[in-house]
């Protein structure tokens, strides 16, 4: 290679200083009322209710996040960089499942529809009705 090829050290300085932002991807996107499958670790989460009384619900902590779509129709709102979300759990099978899981701290994958808070019984702005939980 002749010397007229070189990168100046300015324009190297930049690229490194600039990879580690390049290599991370936007999040993934979801619908709401769609059915997902999200990765995570289900966890004690910890709020206040509309009273200011403390109050701890199971959450599924997933990394690096996601996004939902905003739904024109009835003013549904996009949310970006979701991390935390409030588990809305309808059976005791099910129950039993989120509690062993929370317990062993280890991954899972939680299967369900996500929705958008509404009331001040929920704590997150996105919660998953879970319909499924597996390791």
């Amino acid at each position: 290679m002749g010397a007229g090829n070189r990168i100046p050290p300015w324009a190297a300085a930049c690229l490194l200083a600039c990879a580690p932002f390049a290599a991370t991807a936007a999040p993934a996107a979801y619908a709401y009322d769609t059915p997902v499958t999200l990765t995570g670790t289900i966890v004690r989460a910890h709020s206040r209710d509309p009273d200011e009384r403390p109050v701890v619900f199971p959450a599924l902590r997933i990394w690096p996040g996601i996004d939902t779509l905003a739904r024109k129709a009835d003013g549904t709102p996009a949310e970006h960089r979701v991390r935390l979300m409030q588990l809305a759990i309808s059976d005791d099978a099910t129950w039993d499942k989120v509690h062993r899981a929370q317990r062993s701290h280890v991954r899972v994958r939680v299967s369900g529809t996500l929705y958008h808070w509404d009331n001040g019984r929920q704590y997150t702005p996105v919660l998953l009705h879970v319909t499924g939980l597996a390791p």
